[in-house]
């Protein structure tokens, strides 16, 4: 066996393979690069979206607010409505 050719053929393969491995990260470089665009422009479009739906919601119930009124004090009885939040009168217990 000739170990000159051997030792060519082992430069000669290590370079293609060199070569071909510089080629699979750039291309793998490019992909991952254009997942991440694409990520970033979910995730905007996802904040955007969002951001719309909290102000709508914003907007929703600060209207709603307005247009619920507080409940107004409570008031005494009047003299001809009845008491129901008095206690009841007992009946005195007959002497013996």
């Amino acid at each position: 066996m000739d170990v000159e050719k051997l030792r060519l053929a082992a430069r000669r393969n290590a370079a293609a393979l060199r070569t071909s491995a510089l080629a699979a990260q750039d291309k793998a470089s490019a992909v991952y690069a254009d997942l991440v665009a694409r990520g970033q422009s979910l995730v905007g479009a996802g904040r955007a979206v969002a951001g719309d739906q909290v102000e709508r919601v914003a907007e929703l119930t600060s209207d709603a607010a307005v247009a619920i009124a507080p409940d107004p004090a409570p008031q005494p009885p009047t003299a001809t409505e009845p008491d129901t939040d008095a206690p009841k009168a007992r009946k005195a217990a007959p002497k013996k």
